[in-house]
């Protein structure tokens, strides 16, 4: 597929001497991560994540809010002007936010980043906007689970700037995006998932490239999935990353809801695999059947 385009990345500051390393970090934070029983759920559509996928295998009821930026490339027959419901809708609104128990927010939604990806149109009116963030960390305060994926990183690194150091300059929307397309060989360092799959190593692929790098991360973040990709902090150099976070979860201080995190996009990954992932990171949907979906 076509590398997506962005600047390169200005140097990192924040968060010098501040954290710890990822090994260290891995399991440390005493919530607990799997067995969470969750409802009603809602979807963004993105352009680059179907982030719907496993939860479609799974027969797992939502609600699909609209957030294409220009055309869903996981979906070319997507049309996504006939769709009744809006990202604008759903992250501008508390009382829209609150009536889910779990929201996936996926790469490409639109409003989310410094630019259209395939333009120089400004792309920043959800992430820039006082409202949303406070929605975003009421949402999370008051028990919702927020699921993020590659490039919808910023609402995250605004709503909660000290819990993750992106690559790049943290003030500047799409910074981080410096990742490399591959697959990586990757360790579930968190014991408390690896013991719900019962495996501890996972391959994640990275369908795009320019996916958004994690540095490091705070001492309340725990880091799930980790691994060595290669990235171009110049944009053109390539290097490679020892032992970085690829998949992250915490629980901000005096919330009683959590947010995942993950650098991949969920629709690229194996299916058994990632059902089964975000399942025990996520938690346990209700179907249509009336019944849950545990990891088994």
């Amino acid at each position: 597929m076509t590398p997506r385009h962005r600047t390169s990345p200005a140097h990192r500051a924040r968060f010098a001497g501040l954290l710890l390393g990822v090994t260290t970090l891995a399991g440390c934070s005493d919530f607990n991560i799997t067995g969470w029983n969750l409802s009603d759920v809602a979807v963004t559509a993105g352009d680059f994540d179907n982030v719907a996928a496993p939860l479609d295998r799974m027969v797992v009821p939502h609600r699909t809010y609209e957030g294409i930026i220009s055309v869903a490339t996981w979906d070319p027959s997507y049309d996504y002007q006939d769709v009744a419901y809006k990202v604008e809708d759903l992250l501008g609104s508390s009382a829209n936010m609150s009536a889910f128990s779990t929201i996936f927010v996926a790469s490409g939604t639109r409003g989310l980043g410094q630019r259209v990806y395939n333009g120089l149109e400004p792309d920043d009116e959800l992430v820039s906007s006082p409202d949303v963030l406070k929605n975003t960390r009421e949402y999370v305060k008051n028990g919702g689970v927020l699921v993020v994926t590659d490039w919808a990183y910023d609402l995250v690194e605004q709503s909660w700037p000290d819990e993750i150091d992106f690559e790049g300059d943290d003030t500047v929307y799409d910074a981080a995006q410096t990742g490399e397309i591959g697959r990586v060989a990757a360790d579930i360092v968190d014991p408390e998932v690896a013991d719900a799959l019962g495996y501890d190593t996972m391959g994640v692929t990275y369908d795009y490239s320019n996916w958004a790098v994690i540095q490091d991360v705070a001492p309340d973040v725990r880091v799930i999935v980790q691994g060595s990709p290669h990235y171009h902090p110049d944009g053109q150099t390539s290097e490679t990353l020892q032992d970085k976070p690829l998949m992250v979860v915490f629980q901000p201080p005096g919330a009683r809801g959590k947010v995942v995190l993950t650098t991949f996009h969920i629709d690229a990954q194996t299916p058994e695999i990632m059902d089964a992932l975000i399942t025990a990171v996520v938690g346990n949907f209700q179907t249509d059947g009336g019944g849950t979906v545990a990891v088994q």
